[in-house]
């Protein structure tokens, strides 16, 4: 979808930067969820920031499509923008960078963090 619309994706961008190895453990994941049901006992490793990749990427083109993201979307790029600030627009980069700086917010769990991002990003005036 990305490649359409001349922006590069973020899981492509992501999937480049990480050791061939890993992108082999990620294409094997990919595989399996596609034809898995041909080998039931088969298994592989799904290592979870494949999944927030993903679930990033998907904001990412919403917003493109949309203009506007939900506050919880918004919520979770937040979250994901916090550890992996290298997948971020500049823009985000920095707003990413004052919330870190916050000692309370680096030493929320996810849930609570949730909590309390949520709220704040729906009270700011929800869509954006």
């Amino acid at each position: 979808m990305a490649a359409h619309a001349g922006v590069p994706s973020i899981l492509a961008i992501w999937m480049k930067s990480q050791p061939p190895h890993f992108q082999k453990q990620i294409l094997d994941v990919q595989n399996f969820i596609k034809h898995g049901w041909k080998n039931l006992k088969g298994h592989v490793r799904y290592p979870v920031i494949h999944g927030e990749v993903l679930i990033v990427d998907s904001i990412k083109c919403h917003k493109r499509i949309f203009g506007t993201a939900t506050p919880l979307m918004e919520t979770f790029l937040a979250f994901f923008g916090l550890t992996n600030p290298h997948l971020l627009s500049d823009s985000e980069r920095a707003l990413h960078a004052a919330i870190a700086e916050i000692e309370h917010v680096r030493n929320l769990t996810r849930g609570q963090f949730l909590q309390i991002a949520l709220q704040a990003f729906e009270s700011s005036g929800a869509d954006r």
